[in-house]
């Protein structure tokens, strides 16, 4: 039999809101990412796209990739900059269209 799931405490639901990322949550409580996003999820909470707000390292990050990408370079060459796959590149240059 299992136990019942622990509910999320409320602060954790705010502090998501305000910009706090499910890392930071999951290590205060304890919990893995996983159960914290379920239960965020499961009381409503709109979730975030990954990376974090805009303007974050990995919105750069895909910026660059589609200006290399624009200004003829493969996605292999991109790829091996980045140390990811040409289908990454792919995914990424396609997103943005």
């Amino acid at each position: 039999m299992s136990r019942p799931a622990r509910p999320l405490p409320e602060w954790a639901a705010k502090e998501y809101k305000a910009g706090a990322t499910l890392e930071t949550i999951s290590g205060r409580l304890g919990w893995s990412l996983s159960a914290v996003w379920l239960r965020l999820r499961a009381i409503g909470v709109t979730m975030r796209r990954r990376g974090g707000p805009e303007g974050s390292r990995l919105v750069v990050r895909d910026a660059e990739i589609c200006a290399a990408r624009s200004r003829g370079e493969s996605h292999a060459q991109i790829g091996r900059a980045y140390g990811v796959s040409r289908q990454r590149i792919h995914q990424i240059t396609s997103r943005a269209k």
